[in-house]
């Protein structure tokens, strides 16, 4: 098998368990609401004066939220930190100075793309993928005909 395709199976498995533990962790309708709740707060401070104390109430309001939000999504990253570290200790070992995807031109004085671009390019692909399939599907299940 050749560096790249073992590159990019590791960084499929790695992001679709992430992806999966992310999913699993998440209250994803806690998620959504909050995200609602926060663009609807934004909405009304573009409209009010910045000096007024509804808009202060409102700015306490959904910073409070965002703060909720950020702690409630953040737990997967401390399950998932470990393994990343580990798997990044190997490719780095067993891959550093190998070149992955070549370039017709030089980046950052190297015409490649070596392990950790490649990793993150396929990583960055598979979750936006995974998570556009998942909104999918949650629409779907809420009965929304424009999914």
């Amino acid at each position: 098998m050749t560096p790249l395709i073992e590159i990019a199976l590791i960084a499929l498995g790695v992001t679709g368990l992430s992806q999966a533990v992310y999913l699993l962790m998440v209250d994803q309708d806690y998620v959504e609401e909050t995200r609602e709740k926060i663009r609807d707060i934004t909405k009304k401070l573009r409209e009010l004066d910045p000096s007024s104390k509804e808009y202060k109430k409102l700015l306490n309001e959904q910073l409070k939220l965002n703060m909720d939000m950020t702690k409630h999504t953040f737990k997967p990253n401390l399950v998932t930190i470990v393994p990343y570290l580990v798997m990044f200790t190997f490719l780095k070992k067993r891959y550093e100075g190998v070149p992955m995807i070549n370039l017709p031109f030089n980046l950052f004085g190297k015409s490649y793309i070596g392990w950790i671009g490649t990793f993150i390019l396929i990583s960055l692909i598979a979750t936006t993928v995974i998570q556009a399939v998942v909104k999918y599907y949650r629409k779907k299940k809420k009965g929304d005909k424009n999914a």
